[in-house]
């Protein structure tokens, strides 16, 4: 039991998106993923979740025009949209990996039956402002 903390970077498995039928169909990609990550909120203890910094996933909504598509707008990407709004690599360790040397953000509440407090059972700390 317990996190386990990576810094392995992986290579794309799949190609950049290069134009509007391309995008379209990341974008119809993305909102099922969406959809079964909201539908999923209740996971087993032990499952495994990845965090995702949400300003990366930000820029990555802008890129695959997830507005656009969402309110179905006539629209199409600027000529320089491909370079200028990919968000580039996922690099977790730069806006999630803080020095935490308090233990101000991973705790163990006690709350969890089975689980003492110093077991981490609680991994974000929710009243903490971004």
């Amino acid at each position: 039991m317990g996190t386990k903390n990576t810094n392995a970077q992986v290579e794309p498995t799949v190609p950049c998106a290069s134009n509007l039928d391309e995008l379209h169909s990341e974008y119809k990609q993305y909102k099922l993923l969406r959809k079964k990550d909201e539908m999923n909120t209740k996971c087993d203890a032990g499952t495994s979740a990845y965090i995702l910094s949400c300003a990366w996933l930000q820029k990555y909504e802008k890129f695959i025009m997830y507005e656009q598509f969402e309110q179905n707008s006539g629209f199409a990407p600027t000529d320089d949209h491909f370079e200028t709004k990919h968000p580039g690599l996922i690099k977790n360790k730069d806006e999630l990996c803080e020095v935490d040397r308090d233990g101000a953000n991973l705790y163990g509440t006690g709350t969890i039956k089975g689980l003492e407090r110093e077991y981490i059972d609680q991994y974000l700390d929710s009243k903490k402002k971004f």
